[in-house]
């Protein structure tokens, strides 16, 4: 079926999960990214198999709505998007004050224009150095974070290029009055080396793994969110 979610991935996806996204000097909460846990499979493999871009659009917004039953009642909200719903330029409509703590996750490569994100839209750029090149393609939009994937987080104290890269991307942050956020942070010495390089905030399994209700749960919102 077209325009709809053709597989089962829907069916099967049960709930959500917050990860803390935390200052790595003063390990203070400064937001939650939203992951999608489906019964029988990754959420990769869940948005892999909604091959038609309908599909991957009705995923999203499945999944933003399963988000929205608690979110978060204090910090930043992230939550992630497919090139399929950026190039529809149709952004959910939250009611304030929620509009102004949404963070949208969108990726660093995958086909969308900077011209599709709407001015007014906080933008954490995701898994930024698996394909540097788009980075150049997207200094357009006004992203206010730049998500380092966890790839060259692992063990950076011992990885030159991958430490070289993370200081290029904190300087280039720096200067557009942006942060750097490091993934999948496991260590204490990665959480060191990378203090070192000036990433100023991190998530990871160091603080344990991401759990069904969020470290300031808050009242239910999907009700009141629309799409344009």
């Amino acid at each position: 079926m077209r325009g709809g979610v053709s597989t089962d991935a829907a069916a099967t996806l049960q709930y959500i999960v917050w990860q803390r996204i935390l200052n790595l000097k003063t390990l203070q909460v400064l937001g939650h990214e939203a992951l999608a846990r489906f019964a029988d499979r990754t959420s990769l493999e869940a948005f892999a198999t909604a091959v038609d871009p309908a599909d991957q659009i009705a995923l999203d917004r499945r999944c933003i709505a399963k988000a929205l039953v608690h979110p978060p009642s204090d910090g930043l909200i992230f939550l992630n998007v497919t090139p399929a719903t950026v190039r529809t330029r149709q952004w959910p409509i939250f009611p304030e004050p929620l509009r102004q703590r949404i963070v949208w996750e969108l990726p660093e490569a995958g086909g969308w224009h900077p011209s599709m994100v709407p001015a007014a839209c906080t933008v954490a750029l995701d898994d930024v150095g698996t394909g540097f090149a788009e980075l150049v393609r997207v200094t357009q939009v006004p992203w206010r974070f730049l998500k380092i994937d966890a790839s060259l987080v692992a063990g950076i104290g011992t990885h030159t290029t991958h430490r070289a890269l993370i200081h290029e991307l904190v300087t280039r942050a720096r200067g557009r009055h942006g942060a750097v956020i490091a993934e999948g942070i496991e260590t204490v010495a990665d959480v060191v080396a990378l203090m070192e390089l000036g990433v100023t905030y991190g998530q990871g399994f160091l603080w344990g793994h991401p759990q069904r209700e969020p470290s300031f749960p808050s009242a239910a919102f999907e009700s009141q969110v629309q799409f344009s």
